[in-house]
């Protein structure tokens, strides 16, 4: 089967974009916008529900993904394919190993510091999970709730080292 064939958009930085794609994309997107702007009270609402049924329906995908990708991580970090060469074979590495650590490392703990240590004990404490919001209860449980998301245990803060740990062996292994 052939693929359809299109006419790439020819001006600017677009000169590579499909037409189709972006046309779509931008009725779409400008479509939700005119929903939002029309009726704040009711997109809430709707995209609420939305986000409720697809993370009741789907939620266990994303856990067992966030395992199968841990798994598959140390399977391959412990196979003869660990070893694999990304690039050619006289190539260098342009960072050590433990540099890439640190760098990944480094920048996943900076967003989290920089935006989440802020974000996330606040959203806790304007809407907890439960009790009333905006108590020293709910400040608590906020912070509460917050240490363990960023503790090194298993749990809710696993997915982000999950995707921390395969960021770093990916880097690594690209020497």
């Amino acid at each position: 089967m052939e693929p359809i064939p299109h006419k790439p958009l020819l001006f600017g930085l677009f000169k590579r974009t499909s037409r189709p794609v972006f046309i779509g994309s931008a009725m779409i997107l400008f479509g939700m916008i005119a929903f939002v702007l029309r009726d704040p009270a009711g997109a809430e609402v709707t995209f609420g529900a939305l986000q409720s049924d697809v993370t009741a329906a789907f939620g266990w995908v994303y856990r067992y993904t966030m395992t199968a990708v841990l798994l598959f991580s140390l399977l391959m970090l412990a196979s003869r394919h660990g070893d694999l060469r990304l690039g050619d074979s006289d190539s260098a590495p342009s960072f050590k190993r433990v540099s890439w650590y640190a760098m990944m490392f480094g920048a996943g703990m900076g967003i989290g510091l920089l935006f989440w240590s802020v974000s996330e004990p606040l959203a806790h404490f304007a809407n907890p999970p439960s009790g009333a919001a905006g108590t020293a209860d709910a400040a608590e449980r906020a912070m509460r709730l917050t240490f363990f998301h960023w503790g090194c245990m298993p749990g809710p803060s696993m997915r982000s080292w999950v995707w921390r740990s395969r960021t770093s062996a990916i880097g690594a292994g690209c020497r």
